[in-house]
């Protein structure tokens, strides 16, 4: 699986903790290998953002994200429930 990596979602990456950034590559890890099993709580989001998908890293913490086909993903935005819905 190819990831493409957005503008958003690399500046709100660094805006992370330490912490935090190490829990999404972890995530992200088993994502690659297997998105389909890798985060049971991976939805479709609706509405305005229903191009999109989104799974809970914890309880706060989202990754949205669009497939791009088959083999690729695009992560859109990383970070806070409030934040990353806001758009």
């Amino acid at each position: 699986m190819k990831i493409i990596y957005g503008s958003r979602f690399e500046k709100n990456f660094r805006l992370l903790s330490h912490a935090e950034q190490k829990m999404v590559l972890e995530q992200l890890d088993l994502f690659v290998t297997d998105y389909k099993n890798a985060a049971p709580d991976d939805h479709a989001l609706k509405e305005r953002m229903s191009i999109y998908r989104a799974f809970s890293i914890h309880d706060d913490l989202r990754v949205v994200y669009r497939i791009v086909n088959a083999e690729c993903i695009k992560l859109v935005d990383v970070g806070p429930h409030s934040k990353v819905y806001k758009r």
